[in-house]
């Protein structure tokens, strides 16, 4: 038997695991919906995303190109204490099919406005914001974006701008790391019943009835989330530990769990870059005690991510801010 073309044609060439896309008369409408992330602007502090980010847009189903207008990409307010940052997009979002990763990259021009108990200012971008995709979940349109972009202000910063800048010149965006689900209506999530092509007739003389194999129950999904407690401010040369929770919030087992941990800041290591667990079972977690060591002539601070992928598109991520003195 065989599955429609459409299913088998668009499903497979976004996940990037080969298939044929059909062309269709219009572009198909997708959603991606961000329902958690952290977002890092130069020298502010790490914000956490406190609502729901959405994508619309479409995607062309030859090229697998994906299209999300200004006008149709709302992003969630970030807060950090008293002050505010609101991105906004200001043109069009891309997401273009990686084969490589089975996932959609996203690459767009994103501003920040920031405000809080000392003024307001507004942050326009030189660059665009590049979001490199996790794979694509099938059945349940689980998908990530994680990764960085240049924006600086606009000219000399501006009085309002002062008191929230280390310095006059460029900010970068870092420790960008959401979390959501895509959907593409009637091929992701997978529908729960395709159409069929029914097989050639049966021969005259049919074979004798065999006992029906009873089907196998489909297996429950995992579902991984990662947590990370902020260090302490530490002196430069000494080293710090923090603690990275890693739950399957899931009804199913989650299998070949790999944890990788990366610094950005200059001078900040940490002492384990991954960790590997074969399984963590539904509603279970592992705990790692994460030590950052620093060298005298460290940064003044430095974010710490913690990305989290399992087998079947799982992933997770979560980023911190390690201070020093």
């Amino acid at each position: 038997m065989h599955r429609g073309t459409i299913v088998a044609g668009v499903t497979a060439g976004v996940l990037g695991i080969g298939g044929v896309a059909t062309a269709t008369a219009a572009p198909l409408p997708i959603t991606l919906d961000f329902t958690s992330g952290t977002v890092k602007v130069g020298s502010l502090a790490s914000t956490t995303q406190t609502g729901t980010t959405r994508l619309v847009g479409t995607i062309e189903s030859d090229t697998l190109v994906a299209t999300f207008p200004a006008t149709g990409v709302t992003f969630a307010k970030a807060t950090a204490g008293t002050l505010g940052i609101t991105p906004q997009a200001t043109g069009t979002i891309t997401g273009r099919p990686n084969a490589t990763t089975g996932s959609l990259d996203l690459t767009g021009p994103i501003s920040y406005a920031i405000s809080g108990d000392q003024g307001a200012c507004t942050i326009a971008p030189t660059a665009p914001v590049t979001l490199t995709g996790s794979a694509i979940g099938f059945a349940d349109g689980s998908y990530g974006a994680s990764g960085s972009g240049s924006n600086a202000s606009i000219g000399v910063p501006s009085a309002g701008c002062l008191p929230y800048l280390a310095s006059a010149g460029p900010l970068t965006s870092t420790a960008l790391a959401y979390s959501g689900k895509l959907t593409i209506p009637g091929f992701i999530p997978t529908p729960t019943s395709v159409t069929v092509i029914p097989p050639s007739p049966a021969p005259t003389t049919p074979a004798p009835a065999t006992p029906a194999t009873p089907a196998t129950p489909a297996a429950r999904p995992g579902q991984l989330a990662v947590t990370i407690s902020r260090p302490k401010t530490v002196r430069r040369g000494s080293s710090t530990v923090t603690k990275v929770v890693v739950r399957n919030t899931g009804a199913g087992t989650a299998r070949t769990v790999r944890v990788r941990v990366s610094a950005a800041g200059k001078g900040v290591t940490p002492r384990a870059t991954s960790k590997a667990y074969a399984t963590i079972g539904a509603g279970k977690s592992r705990t790692l005690n994460l030590r950052l060591r620093t060298t005298k002539r460290a940064a003044k601070s430095s974010a710490v991510k913690v990305a989290v992928t399992g087998a079947g598109g799982l992933s997770a991520a979560r980023a911190t801010t390690l201070r020093l003195r």
